[in-house]
């Protein structure tokens, strides 16, 4: 029995053929030489390199200054926002006040405050008066800030202390 897939390895003992499952033709030739028409100089490599670096510097620059609109334009919106809150609060009924900035200066520290006039009417209900509403609410800070440096002193004070 001999089949032309089959071949005999001992007497009667027959054993199929492999199959190939791949095609290994296109593997085996080696690839073409690249023309030297198509081989870069070490100069036109230089200047390929340079372009790219060139796009991907002003992509970056573009990402850069997309960021700082968006950064921007966040500020601005938070901007807004908080000056909307302050006008809806200076004509609320319940006191408020704000905190508008600081300053630091040679002479200390300035502090840029906004409130509304119920505000300084409970300053007024509760023991601290001046001479216009301006006066109020810096006599109001100066007690504040004079509460908070004796908490602290307090606070940090013992007997052992070098300092106390």
């Amino acid at each position: 029995m001999t089949n032309k897939n089959k071949k005999t390895l001992t007497e009667g003992t027959e054993i199929a053929e492999p199959k190939v499952l791949v095609d290994a033709s296109p593997f085996t030739a080696p690839p073409a030489p690249i023309p030297a028409s198509n081989i870069l100089s070490g100069d036109e490599l230089v200047e390929i390199k340079n372009q790219l670096k060139a796009q991907l510097f002003e992509e970056m620059k573009d990402d850069a200054i997309k960021a700082r609109e968006a950064e921007k334009f966040r500020r601005e919106q938070e901007d807004d926002e908080h000056t909307l809150y302050n006008a809806k609060m200076k004509e609320s009924p319940d006191p408020w006040v704000d905190i508008m900035g600081w300053v630091r200066t040679n002479e200390g520290v300035k502090i840029e405050l906004d409130w509304n006039p119920p505000f300084v009417d409970y300053l007024k209900a509760n023991g601290i008066r001046a001479a216009d509403d301006e006066q109020t609410v810096q006599k109001w800070v100066t007690l504040l800030l004079r509460d908070m440096a004796d908490d602290m002193e307090e606070k940090f004070e013992t007997k052992d202390s070098e300092f106390g």
